[in-house]
C-alpha cells in the first residue's frame, strides 16, 4: 500500500469517526488550529526589531528550552490526545525560530508566518497519523529500515499537501483577526480534502 493510500484510509477514517460533528474531521483539530494561530501571531511580531527584542528568550536560555517554555506557556491549559500530539512540532518550529533570533536576528524580518504555519500543520498531520497508526505500521514492516522508509514517505506527502494548499491559499494580512483563523482552518481543510477518497486517488 502506497503513502498516499494509507493517509486516505486515516483521513476516511476521521471523517467517518465525527460522523455529524459539526466541522467534520476538522473538529479533533481544534486547538491545532487554534496554536498555528499562535504562531503566526507570533512570527508577524518577529517581522520587526521590536518585535523581536520582546520574543526573545534571555540570554542564559537556550533555543530548546525557550521553546519548550513557549509550547508549555501556549498548551498550558489543554490535555489529552491533541496536546500530546502539537507539542514535539512545535517545540521543534519555535527551536528553529530562536536559533534563527540568536544566530541571525535580521533574517526574521523575511520570516514568511504562512510557510512557518504551514510546515507547523504539515508536522501536527504527521505527528497524529504516526502517534495513530504508529503501531500498525510497525507491525507491517519486514523491519526497521522499512518502517523508517515508509515514515519518511508519509511524511513527504502529508508536506505536499500542506504546500499545495499554502499556495492556493494565500495568507492572511492580519493575524490577530478572524481572516487568519478562517486561512488556518481552511489550509488544513485542503489537507484533508488532498487525501479524502474523491481527490486524494492517482488511479
Amino acid at each position: 500500500m502506497s503513502a498516499q493510500e494509507v493517509i486516505t484510509r486515516y483521513v476516511a477514517a476521521l471523517q467517518e469517526d465525527a460522523g455529524q460533528e459539526a466541522g467534520g474531521a476538522l473538529a479533533a483539530f481544534r486547538l491545532t488550529r487554534k496554536t498555528a494561530l499562535r504562531l503566526g501571531e507570533f512570527c508577524q511580531q518577529l517581522n520587526s526589531p521590536e518585535g523581536q527584542r520582546e520574543g526573545a528568550p534571555a540570554a542564559s536560555t537556550t533555543p530548546e528550552d525557550a521553546a519548550h517554555r513557549l509550547a508549555a506557556t501556549w498548551l498550558e491549559e489543554s490535555f489529552g490526545l491533541e496536546e500530546a500530539v502539537l507539542r514535539p512540532p512545535l517545540v521543534k518550529v519555535l527551536s528553529e525560530i530562536f536559533h534563527t533570533l540568536n544566530r541571525s536576528p535580521e533574517d526574521l524580518s523575511r520570516l514568511s508566518p504562512p510557510a512557518v504555519v504551514q510546515r507547523f500543520l504539515a508536522a501536527a498531520l504527521f505527528q497524529r497519523l504516526v502517534f495513530d497508526l504508529g503501531e500498525p505500521l510497525e507491525a507491517a514492516a519486514p523491519g526497521w529500515q522499512a518502517l523508517s522508509q515508509a515514515l519518511a514517505d508519509l511524511e513527504a506527502e502529508v508536506r505536499q499537501a500542506a504546500a499545495s494548499s499554502l499556495a492556493t491559499a494565500g495568507g492572511p494580512r492580519d493575524w490577530h483577526g478572524p481572516e487568519a483563523w478562517v486561512w488556518v482552518t481552511r489550509v488544513l481543510e485542503e489537507m484533508l480534502q488532498h487525501f479524502s477518497p474523491k481527490t486524494g486517488s492517482k488511479e
